[in-house]
């Protein structure tokens, strides 16, 4: 084991470790960036006990593939991260944080509970700073926030993914934010009858089904 991996179990212990996870479009069924952020943790189970952005370039990757960065982008940022790898982890840890904080914020709200005082503050507070640098731009539906346009730096995922949590928590219904009940994963619920129950029927939908098959043939 090399030392960078050591320090990444040391910083993980207990977690499964996916360095270099594949990103695929089962990773996106939040329905919006800020959800599928904070859907890169945790397994099919409600304890969140797989990382899958355990490190800086991780969560490069992610922000590309969900959109959030484009390629000149990521490459750039990647380039920053690499001239300046301590303050990259450190963004990293701000990331995990408001990962995090935010995960909780809105199964709290899924869940019809209060938000923890704490998250509620972490989140908020994340969100007023990108949106202190964010510009507005017109899109054909609706104005958006956009960070680090001109510049992108170390800070520009967390940036646009708070922005992303601002504009649900401006736009969106508190009623359609839903917690899968087999997993800690997010999504928006915007099937008609808003029954949805899992982040993904062939995942967590399919793994209720087999147990409850095998509860009423046990029982019979």
């Amino acid at each position: 084991m090399t030392k960078r991996e050591e320090r990444l179990h040391s910083a993980y212990s207990g977690m499964v470790i996916e360095t270099g996870h594949v990103w695929t479009a089962l990773d996106l069924v939040g329905g919006l960036p800020c959800l599928d952020f904070s859907n890169t943790a945790g397994g099919h189970t409600k304890i969140r006990e797989v990382e899958r952005i355990p490190t800086f370039q991780d969560a490069v990757n992610w922000a590309l593939f969900a959109e959030i960065l484009s390629g000149s982008e990521a490459r750039s940022i990647g380039q920053a991260a690499r001239a300046k790898p301590g303050a990259a982890e450190r963004q990293l840890e701000d990331m995990h944080v408001f990962r995090e904080a935010l995960q909780r914020t809105v199964a709290a709200i899924a869940g019809g509970q209060p938000s923890a005082a704490k998250d509620f503050t972490k989140v908020r507070s994340v969100i007023t700073e990108a949106v202190g640098i964010a510009e507005i731009a017109r899109a054909d539906e609706a104005f958006l926030w956009t960070a680090d346009r001109a510049a992108p730096g170390l800070g520009t995922v967390l940036s646009r993914v708070a922005l992303s949590a601002h504009d649900m928590f401006t736009r969106e219904k508190p009623s359609q934010l839903r917690i899968c009940e087999r997993c800690t994963w997010l999504f928006i619920d915007r099937t008609k009858n808003q029954k949805r129950r899992y982040c993904r029927q062939d995942a967590c939908g399919a793994k209720a089904r087999s147990e409850r098959f095998y509860e009423r043939h046990r029982e019979a």
